[in-house]
C-alpha cells in the first residue's frame, strides 16, 4: 500500500469495513484463527499495527473494494524474531463469500507476493486449516508448496484438524552454510490434477489462454486444475470448466482418457484426462484465462503448453497410459 493507503487503515470507514468483513467470515466459519467473530476494539489495534509495521516495510495489506462494499482483504507481516527477520508469514486473507469463485482470491495472493517481494522477502509462509481444500488449491496454484504438517494442531472445541504449512521463496538471500544432512523428501510436493478435453463433433478441442496464473501463463491449454479432497476426478474437471471457460458438463457426460504423470523439479503429480462431447453454455474466457477459441487437436498452436501436443495426441489416438517422469 502507498502512505495514503496505509495512514487509511487508521479511518473509522475502513476499519469498520474491515470488523464487518471478518465477523461475517468467522461467523460462517472460515478457518482465520478465531472462534468467534473478533471484536471492533481488536480489529482497529490489528490495523493500526499493521499500518505502523507498512511504514517501515515490515507488512503489507490490501483491500478489494465492490463499490462502497469491502470485499476482500489480506496481509503479510515481517517476522519478529531477529533471525527470521528476511521472511515473512501471509496471515490472512479473505474474500467474501459473493465474489468467491472470480479470481479474487487469487489476484489478492498475488498482490501480496509482489509487494513482499518489492520489500526484499526472501520466504513468504503461510498455513492453511487442513481441511480447507479450495485455498490449499489457491496457493499451490499461486506457487506455494506445502512443507510440513502439524496433525490435530487446530482446535474449536473438542474438534480438531492439521495445520498445513506451505511457503514460496520468493528470492536468494546469502548462500547457505552446508549442511551434512541431506534435505528431506517431505520437501516434495504431490499433485492430482483433472484436465477436460472438450471436442466438438469436428474433433477440434477447445483451449484457454491460460492468465494470471504461476504455471504457463500467456501459453494455451486445456481447462483445468488441482483436485479438491471432497472431489473425484471428473467433479474436479467439471468444476475447472465451470470456472475457466463458462461451460457446465456433468461429470457422468467426462469419459476418462488417459493419465500421465509428471516430475518438474520438487513437484511431482499426475494428471488425468477427461473427455467431453456435450455440454451447455457458450464458452467464455471467465477465470484464469484470457481468451477461448477452438483448434484441431493435430495442429495446435506453437504457444501451447510445451506438453500438450504429444500428450493429448497419445490420450486421443487411445494411448491410456503416458508413464514417462
Amino acid at each position: 500500500m502507498s502512505a495514503d493507503d496505509l495512514g487509511a487503515l487508521g479511518t473509522t470507514e475502513v476499519q469498520d469495513a474491515v470488523a464487518a468483513l471478518l465477523g461475517t467470515a468467522v461467523g460462517e466459519g472460515a478457518a482465520l484463527g478465531w472462534v468467534e467473530p473478533p471484536e471492533a476494539d481488536d480489529v482497529r489495534t490489528l490495523l493500526t499495527e499493521l499500518g505502523a509495521a507498512g511504514r517501515r516495510g515490515d507488512a503489507d495489506v490490501v483491500l478489494a473494494w465492490d463499490g462502497g462494499t469491502l470485499v476482500g482483504f489480506g496481509y503479510w507481516r515481517r517476522y519478529a524474531r531477529p533471525t527470521h527477520r528476511p521472511q515473512a508469514d501471509l496471515e490472512r486473507v479473505v474474500v467474501v463469500a459473493s465474489h468467491r469463485g472470480r479470481g479474487l482470491g487469487r489476484e489478492l495472493v498475488d498482490r501480496l507476493v509482489s509487494s513482499a517481494t518489492d520489500a526484499g522477502i526472501e520466504t513468504l509462509t503461510l498455513d492453511v486449516r487442513g481441511d480447507n481444500a479450495s485455498a490449499i488449491a489457491l496457493y499451490e496454484r499461486a506457487g506455494f508448496r506445502r512443507y510440513g504438517v502439524l496433525p490435530d494442531f487446530v482446535a474449536f472445541g473438542d474438534r480438531r484438524w492439521d495445520k498445513v504449512l506451505m511457503m514460496r521463496r520468493l528470492q536468494d538471500g546469502p548462500e547457505a552454510e552446508p549442511t551434512s544432512q541431506p534435505r528431506s523428501q517431505s520437501a516434495r510436493t504431490d499433485h492430482l490434477v483433472a484436465w477436460a478435453v472438450l471436442q466438438r463433433a469436428d474433433g477440434w478441442v477447445l483451449l484457454g489462454r491460460r492468465a494470471g496464473v504461476t504455471y504457463g501463463n500467456g501459453l494455451w491449454g486445456l481447462p483445468g486444475g488441482h483436485v479438491e479432497d471432497h472431489e473425484s476426478m471428473a467433479e474436479a474437471a467439471a468444476r475447472e470448466v465451470a470456472e475457466e471457460v463458462g461451460l457446465v458438463v456433468a461429470p457422468s457426460d467426462l469419459t476418462p482418457i488417459g493419465v500421465t504423470r509428471y516430475v518438474d523439479g520438487a513437484m511431482r503429480g499426475t494428471s488425468f484426462f477427461f473427455r467431453a462431447r456435450r455440454w451447455q453454455g457458450d464458452p467464455a474466457a471467465v477465470s484464469e484465462c484470457s481468451a477461448v477459441d477452438w483448434f484441431d487437436p493435430e495442429r495446435l498452436p506453437d504457444d501451447a503448453l510445451p506438453w500438450l501436443a504429444a500428450t493429448l495426441g497419445r490420450h486421443l489416438s487411445g494411448d491410456w497410459l503416458d508413464d514417462q517422469p
